[in-house]
């Protein structure tokens, strides 16, 4: 049995992770609402480009080459980093 789009939808807004997705021209356009919650922003905010505002900016080089890299190899990947909480944290 698969899930329904409005079934993936509620459980992806409900989920305590962090959650983003790109098209495929690599624009970051959607953020769960645990991620908004966490950055503090709006989708507006963090959309595109406005979610690399939040990354340690000794995080920042790894974590953008790391997405550039893999979205063009079209390779899952995995990566950690920090990422500024909507306190300053």
């Amino acid at each position: 049995m698969s899930l329904s789009a409005e079934e993936r939808k509620i459980i992806i807004e409900s989920s305590p992770t962090l959650i983003w997705k790109s098209d495929v021209h690599k624009s970051v356009y959607y953020f769960n609402k645990a991620w908004l919650n966490f950055r503090g922003r709006t989708l507006e905010e963090e959309k595109y480009e406005g979610w690399v505002e939040g990354i340690h900016p000794e995080d920042l080089e790894k974590v953008v080459n790391t997405y550039h890299e893999n979205f063009d190899l079209k390779k899952p990947f995995e990566i950690q980093y920090r990422l500024k909480r909507h306190d300053g944290e």
